[in-house]
């Protein structure tokens, strides 16, 4: 049902973004409904016997011999309309909303257990304890690199899993638009705007920041070891001539301090760039 919702609200997290729902005509058409709206219409739906839970096939939702007539023969539904905002609602403190992100994380992270024991054949425990889910709801890993931080997480658990741990985190966060501060939010919304295809003008253009801070978050998240293809900016000769540069500068990380030492003048982002490639390949020295 989640998901459902995620792609009639537009949602791009990542789990939709990799299965090409973002790409589907209705992705987005019902923006303009809440969540928890779209929650109530659907389980009046499932309750008048138009759509079914599989329980058996990953609780997706599925038609049933009553959709047909509203699919193909015109029949119309009658649902009732509930507008939250006409109830009394107490907002949730600060700590409330933390906590209500942290279980709601969490009960996230435990449906994907519970889906890859019941396909593995091994009890949850095997893949993840409880522990250690509480220790990624309280870090919140945006990266590779911050995934293997998490206690509990090591270098072949994060091999196993650490691609469909970071795309739930990913995806959730994402997906929250009351979620702020949480260390590192900026630089996974420039890197799911780069998957979406946005070069990094569009993005500073798309999200209020200046062109330079967005090549400085695809530096960022090349060292911290996500996917991005800084190659589209950069070229090895480029690599070599700032490196040179660098070396001249006793290793010094200020920008203007490499640029000085340059044969050649070079924009300072593919300098900021071809420094995050000679600081990775230092790193697997």
């Amino acid at each position: 049902m989640n998901l459902l919702i995620d792609v009639l609200r537009g949602s791009y997290r990542a789990k939709i973004r990799e299965t090409g729902l973002d790409k589907i005509k209705t992705f987005g058409a019902g923006k303009d409904i809440s969540f928890i709206n779209w929650k109530i219409y659907i389980t009046q739906l499932i309750n008048q016997g138009l759509i079914r839970i599989d329980y058996s096939d990953g609780f997706k939702l599925k038609t049933t011999p009553l959709s047909d007539s509203v699919l193909y023969g015109g029949k119309r539904v009658s649902l009732v309309d509930v507008t939250i905002s006409d109830f009394e609602i107490e907002k949730p403190k600060p700590k409330q909303k933390k906590l209500i992100l942290e279980n709601e994380l969490l009960q996230k992270l435990k449906e994907w257990r519970s889906e890859l024991s019941r396909q593995k054949q091994v009890p949850a425990y095997v893949i993840f304890s409880d522990k250690v889910f509480e220790h990624i709801v309280e870090s919140k890993p945006l990266t590779n690199e911050d995934l293997l931080k998490v206690e509990g997480i090591g270098k072949v658990k994060s091999e196993q899993y650490g691609s469909a741990l970071l795309a739930i985190i990913q995806g959730y966060i994402s997906s929250q638009n009351h979620i702020k501060n949480i260390k590192g939010q900026t630089y996974l919304e420039t890197l799911i705007l780069l998957g979406n295809g946005l070069n990094p003008s569009e993005i500073s253009l798309k999200r209020g920041i200046s062109e330079q801070t967005v090549y400085s978050h695809i530096a960022y998240l090349f060292t911290k070891g996500e996917n991005v293809d800084i190659k589209k900016y950069i070229n090895q000769t480029d690599v070599n001539q700032v490196e040179e540069a660098w070396l001249k500068a006793n290793k010094e990380m200020s920008l203007s301090a490499i640029a000085e030492n340059m044969m050649s003048p070079m924009e300072y982002h593919k300098i900021r760039l071809s420094l995050a490639v000679i600081l990775k390949k230092l790193q697997a020295n």
